[in-house]
C-alpha cells in the first residue's frame, strides 16, 4: 500500500512538472514577443519625436520668415502712404481735418469687428496721420498690467500682436490713451495718472488728480472702474473725472503732457454717474445719455472755450451706439445738406418733438445764423442726401458701450461694445 501511494505521488509530481515546463515555454515565448514589440514601439517613438522636432523647427522658421516679411510689408506700406500724403499736399490749400473749431452735425451708422475680450480699450495715436499706424489694446477694465501692440489695424483682425508690453503697475478702467509714443492711464487704486514710454518700456512720470474718486466712486453708468477717463483731441490730452468737492459732477482738466502738470480745470453741473460715456472734440465735451440703450443720444455738451453747457433732448443728436449685429457696413448715413432753423411739431400730448433727420441750431454752436453745408470729414467718405431716421435703422435692443474714443485724424468715434469694436463716422458743419 505504501509503495502504491509513493508511486502515485511521484506520477502526480512528474505530470505537474511537465505541465509547468510546457507553460513556462509558452510564457517565455510571450515575454520574448512583448520585448520585441516594446523595442519596435520605442524605435518608432524616437523616430516620431525626431520628426516632430524637425517639423517644429521648420514651422518656427516659417513663422519667423512670415513675421519678417509682414514687418517689411508694413514698413513699405507706411512709406508709400507717407509719399502719397506728401504728393497730395502739393498745390492744396484746403482746411486741415484737425482744424478747430468743429461743430458736429451727426454721428453716422457704424461698422464693427469682433474682439477677443468682452471689455477693453482700443487705442491709436491720433497725431500719427499714417493709415497703417500701430494699434494698442488693453483687455478688461482693470486692474491690468499688460498692453498689446499691433503693427496695423489689419493685424488686430487676424489677432497677430507684434509685442506684449508688461507694465510695472496696474491700469484701471477703459479710458486709457496713446499720445505721442506714450501710454497714459489711471493707476488702479490711486489718484495718479501714469505716463509710460512705449519704446523704452519705462515710467516717465506720474500726475496726481487732487480729490479724484476712484474704485467705482464716481464712474460712468457702466461702472467698470471708469472713474477717470482720459481723452485726446485736436488740442491735446484731457482728463474727465469727478471729485467729492464737485459732488460727483463732471470735472474737465487740460493736462500738459510734456511737463505732466495740471492745466486749467472746468467744473460742470452734470453728475458723472448719469452719463454713459464721453469724448472730447476741439476742447468740447460730448457725453452720451446711456451705455445700454440702443439708440442713445448726446445728452450733455460742455464747451471749455466759452464755458457754456447744453442739455440735449432725444432726437437732437442721436447716436446709434450699436452697429447692426451681423450686418457690418449695412448703410452709410449722410445728413441732409439743408439746415433748418427750426423743425419741430406738437404731438398729440402737446409735447415738443424734434425730427432726428434735421438738426436745429443750438446755442453752443456758432450762433451767427449763417447757413452751412454738411461735410463728411473723414477719409474715403461720400456725400449724399439720405434721410433714414434712427427708428428706421435699428430695433430695440441693448448694448454695453464701455469705451468711447475719438480719433481726430479720421473723424471717427470708436466704441468697445459687447466684445466688438465699433467705429462711427462723425460729420461736421462748415461755412458755405
Amino acid at each position: 500500500l505504501k509503495e502504491g501511494i509513493v508511486a502515485a505521488m511521484t506520477n502526480q509530481f512528474n505530470f505537474m512538472r511537465a505541465v509547468l515546463l510546457s507553460r513556462n515555454e509558452e510564457l517565455q515565448k510571450l515575454v520574448t514577443t512583448l520585448a520585441m514589440l516594446v523595442e519596435v514601439t520605442s524605435q518608432g517613438m524616437h523616430s516620431a519625436h525626431d520628426t516632430h522636432r524637425i517639423l517644429l523647427d521648420r514651422v518656427g522658421y516659417l513663422n519667423d520668415t512670415l513675421v519678417s516679411v509682414r514687418s517689411m510689408l508694413t514698413s513699405e506700406l507706411r512709406k508709400k502712404d507717407k509719399r502719397r500724403r506728401r504728393a497730395g499736399k502739393k498745390g492744396k490749400k484746403s482746411r486741415p481735418k484737425d482744424a478747430c473749431p468743429k461743430e458736429i452735425s451727426a454721428i453716422g451708422a457704424g461698422k464693427f469687428r469682433a474682439m477677443k475680450y468682452p471689455v477693453g480699450s482700443y487705442m491709436v495715436q491720433s497725431n500719427n496721420p499714417n493709415i497703417y499706424r500701430s494699434v494698442y489694446i488693453m483687455p478688461g477694465s482693470g486692474p491690468q498690467d499688460e498692453l498689446q501692440e499691433y503693427d496695423t489695424p489689419q493685424d488686430v483682425a487676424f489677432n497677430i500682436p507684434a509685442h506684449y508690453i508688461p507694465l510695472p503697475y496696474y491700469c484701471s478702467g477703459t479710458g486709457h490713451v496713446i499720445y505721442r509714443r506714450h501710454l497714459y492711464c489711471h493707476q488702479h487704486g490711486t489718484d495718479l495718472i501714469m505716463k509710460f514710454h512705449l519704446k523704452r518700456y519705462e515710467i516717465i512720470s506720474d500726475l496726481p488728480l487732487p480729490g479724484v474718486g476712484y474704485s467705482n466712486t464716481f464712474p460712468y453708468s457702466s461702472k467698470e472702474n471708469t472713474d477717470v477717463d482720459l481723452a485726446v483731441d485736436e488740442y491735446g490730452l484731457w482728463a474727465i473725472y469727478a471729485t467729492n468737492d464737485s459732488a460727483g459732477k463732471v470735472v474737465i482738466t487740460k493736462i500738459d503732457h510734456k511737463n505732466m502738470e495740471l492745466g486749467k480745470t472746468w467744473r460742470t453741473s452734470y453728475p458723472k454717474r448719469n452719463l454713459g460715456n464721453a469724448f472730447m472734440i476741439c476742447g468740447t465735451l460730448y457725453a452720451t445719455d446711456s451705455h445700454r440703450n440702443v439708440p442713445t443720444f448726446i445728452r450733455y455738451v460742455y464747451n471749455t472755450e466759452t464755458g457754456q453747457e447744453q442739455l440735449l433732448q432725444p432726437g437732437e443728436m442721436p447716436f446709434l451706439n450699436s452697429a447692426l449685429v451681423g450686418r457690418p457696413n449695412v448703410f452709410t448715413y449722410e445728413p441732409k445738406v439743408e439746415v433748418v432753423e427750426t423743425d419741430e411739431e406738437k404731438g398729440e400730448n402737446g409735447k415738443r418733438k424734434v425730427r432726428a433727420a434735421r438738426l436745429e441750431r443750438k446755442p453752443w454752436l456758432r450762433g451767427d445764423g449763417v447757413r452751412r453745408r454738411v461735410r463728411a470729414n473723414r477719409a474715403g467718405s461720400k456725400r449724399g442726401t439720405g434721410e433714414r431716421t434712427t427708428a428706421e435703422m435699428v430695433t430695440k435692443k441693448e448694448s454695453n458701450s464701455v469705451m468711447l474714443s475719438y480719433d481726430h485724424r479720421t473723424s471717427t468715434l470708436m466704441s468697445w461694445n459687447n466684445g466688438r469694436l465699433e467705429t462711427f463716422p462723425i460729420y461736421f458743419r462748415e461755412d458755405d
